[in-house]
């Protein structure tokens, strides 16, 4: 199995790392490349445009003295909020899945060892 997260949780990685405080566009990918996400630099972009849109990031341009000025995100009070909402889900997502794979692996244990015990 893969063990790679899902594009899905891309918006909540970027939420996380912007907690964290505010970043450019390629920094936020590379977080994304360390999450062990699918990452294409078009496509984080994208969801930052999305999520500014929508009132979760606020962007402003930053000049540098290195190259071409470059836009530095940051969350919102919004933004804040919906990540400790989505944390929440995530944890109890987190929790349930602990159950359920200590009930597969016991079940799997158990299902071993009556293939493998001696027959009488």
């Amino acid at each position: 199995m893969n063990a790679e997260m899902p594009k899905e949780f891309q918006e909540v990685v970027l939420m996380i790392s912007l907690g964290e405080g505010e970043s450019h566009g390629y920094e936020l990918g590379e977080y994304l490349r360390r999450s062990r996400l699918p990452v294409d630099l078009a496509t984080v972009y994208r969801k930052l445009q999305s999520m500014e849109r929508r009132g979760l990031i606020a962007s402003r341009w930053e000049s540098s003295a290195s190259g071409p000025a470059r836009r530095i995100y940051s969350l919102t009070p919004d933004g804040f909020e919906k990540l400790r909402k989505d944390l929440e889900g995530l944890r109890d997502i987190h929790a349930r899945l602990g159950l359920m794979l200590n009930a597969a692996e016991e079940s799997f244990a158990v299902r071993s060892r009556s293939r493998t015990s001696p027959r009488t």
